[in-house]
């Protein structure tokens, strides 16, 4: 039994670092949802976020009352790149399984339906996006953003680059 557990231990300290992938996207019955991709090395994300090995679907609800009219959406639109920046200091993968545990979140993205500040999938927003991950790759650039109990937005938790995750923040760097 302990080599069991010991096992597992080692198997998940390894597989903590391995890639996945995060993606937020509209199914079929027109309901968001975050779709956490997993392969052989990174199957222990998908079992201690969803009890899956490869694929986690975790519903977002969204948040009708912020489109158009929520400060904090607006701001961070109007001012991702400027004030709005990536750390690029890693946040552990820990923090992504506990909001998508919690289903107390938002994703916003370049073609979002809560950007009012740009046309949809404008070119110079999604170089704003990708100036948030360190390099640009395959992936889109998928910022999470906490909501409280009415599903009003209240914190930038990170941004999801491919399955790196960074710190966000908004202050203005010198």
């Amino acid at each position: 039994m302990s080599k069991f557990i010991f096992f597992f231990i080692l198997a998940f300290s390894f597989n903590t670092f391995a890639e996945f992938q995060v993606e937020s996207r509209w199914n079929n019955n027109n309901e968001k949802e975050v779709v956490l991709t997993c392969d052989m090395d990174s199957m222990m994300m998908c079992m201690s976020t969803c009890l899956d090995s490869y694929e986690c679907i975790i519903p977002e609800d969204i948040c009708y009352n912020c489109v158009g009219n929520d400060l904090f959406l607006v701001n961070f639109y109007k001012n991702i790149g400027l004030s709005i920046r990536s750390t690029f200091y890693f946040v552990p993968h820990l923090q992504l399984r506990e909001l998508l545990r919690q289903e107390n979140f938002i994703t916003l993205k370049a073609n979002s339906i809560y950007n009012i500040i740009s046309d949809y999938d404008s070119k110079s927003m999604r170089k704003k996006f990708d100036a948030l991950c360190p390099e640009v790759g395959e992936y889109e650039p998928l910022v999470f953003v906490q909501v409280d109990d009415e599903r009003k937005p209240v914190e930038l938790k990170f941004v999801a680059c491919g399955s790196d995750l960074f710190e966000i923040t908004d202050q203005i760097l010198n």
